[in-house]
């Protein structure tokens, strides 16, 4: 028999066997590769931190190359990596010393003047209830949230006491956490260290394993993906500082109660590309109304007038410039991305959104070129 026609033979025989495999054992196979990714999350993670903090290595490490000396140049890289991991370990200290001393101040002085809110409250709807006639949705008695809140508080104490017996298994737990987050640390120290040479490996893998024809597409759409996710990344990241920044000097002029919780949470949920601001806007604003309804609906009004602002001046030089994607396709993208993927779909869909649209736009070039040439 013909060697090569053996040799087809075998492989459609052993692609039908591990097609049947897939089909009838899928539930067994699908545990395995759960296994498998769970034992590898510290290096998935560690991944992560490094592509993020890529990009303020290699700036680092070229303002590096360009002041020392030649005989000290090769401790650029080590030097960068060390600098930017500092950077971020004192960025996160300096949260937790300014930012988190005033987040549990306001949640506490807001627990404690939950009683008076809750009759604000009580009032606010007595007097749209007496004003628009809205009988037939019964007496709410909103007094009643402040001690609903101290049998939540119970609960909760008694959930902890309950949870005692059980403090061997969550003390694992947070060990195991611990541990994983160390050994994504360590992995991200040493892509950062070597990236260079991972890069070169990686390519050099692509080329001498696969043909052409498909390595060199695949590490055309690798670097883009790359640059398009590094730039959103970082795009996003000082959109909602900004954003959270304005929020807080905004409510600090005009005297809104909560400045550094409502800017935190405005500042957070602005990750979410787009529609993120308003969703910490409406909590925001949750919050306000049982202090005082009419500052609610100010700074409401101040919200929209900040992240219209925002959207014209910030997010189109900050981010829309940074992936190329048009604002209608930004919008879609989120939509789209949330509706299918829920909140990590809403978080990703515009950056794979920005680079099926730069790949698009490219064939579209290529073709309008061609017909051109005809």
């Amino acid at each position: 028999m013909n060697r090569s026609l053996f040799r087809s033979i075998l492989l459609l025989i052993t692609y039908a066997v591990v097609l049947i495999m897939v089909i009838f054992r899928f539930d067994v196979i699908w545990s395995g590769v759960g296994k498998v990714i769970s034992a590898l999350s510290p290096l998935w993670i560690g991944f992560a931190i490094a592509f993020v903090l890529n990009r303020p290595t290699l700036f680092l490490r070229r303002k590096l190359e360009n002041h020392l000396p030649d005989k000290v140049k090769r401790w650029a890289r080590p030097l960068s990596v060390l600098s930017v991991y500092l950077l971020v370990i004192l960025f996160i200290v300096t949260l937790v010393a300014v930012v988190v001393p005033e987040l549990i101040k306001s949640v506490e002085l807001f627990t404690s003047n939950l009683g008076t809110y809750a009759l604000n409250l009580q009032e606010l709807y007595e007097r749209l209830e007496n004003r628009f006639n809205l009988s037939f949705l019964g007496d709410i008695d909103f007094a009643q949230l402040n001690v609903g809140l101290g049998d939540i508080l119970n609960r909760a104490l008694r959930t902890i006491s309950d949870t005692i017996p059980h403090l061997f298994a969550i003390t694992k737990n947070v060990l195991s956490g611990a541990l994983t987050l160390l050994l994504a640390l360590i992995f991200s120290i040493y892509m950062l260290a070597d990236s260079d040479k991972l890069k070169a490996q990686t390519r050099r893998m692509a080329t001498s394993y696969l043909p052409e024809k498909i390595s060199a597409p695949m590490l055309r759409i690798v670097r883009r993906s790359s640059e398009t996710f590094g730039n959103f990344v970082r795009g996003q990241t000082v959109e909602a500082i900004i954003l959270g920044v304005l929020c807080f000097i905004g409510m600090s002029i005009f005297r809104f109660e909560y400045a550094p919780l409502i800017s935190t949470l405005v500042g957070v949920s602005a990750l979410i590309p787009i529609a993120g601001a308003y969703i910490g806007g409406a909590a925001a604003f949750l919050l306000l109304v049982m202090i005082n309804p009419i500052r609610a609906l100010w700074f409401l009004l101040f919200l929209v007038v900040l992240q219209q602002l925002e959207n014209t001046l910030i997010y189109p030089r900050v981010v829309g410039d940074s992936v190329g994607l048009p604002g209608l396709w930004v919008m879609a993208a989120v939509t789209v991305g949330g509706g299918l993927f829920g909140f990590v779909g809403m978080l990703i869909g515009v950056p794979v959104s920005a680079i099926l649209y730069s790949f698009l736009q490219e064939d579209l070039r290529e073709k309008h070129l061609e017909d051109h040439a005809d």
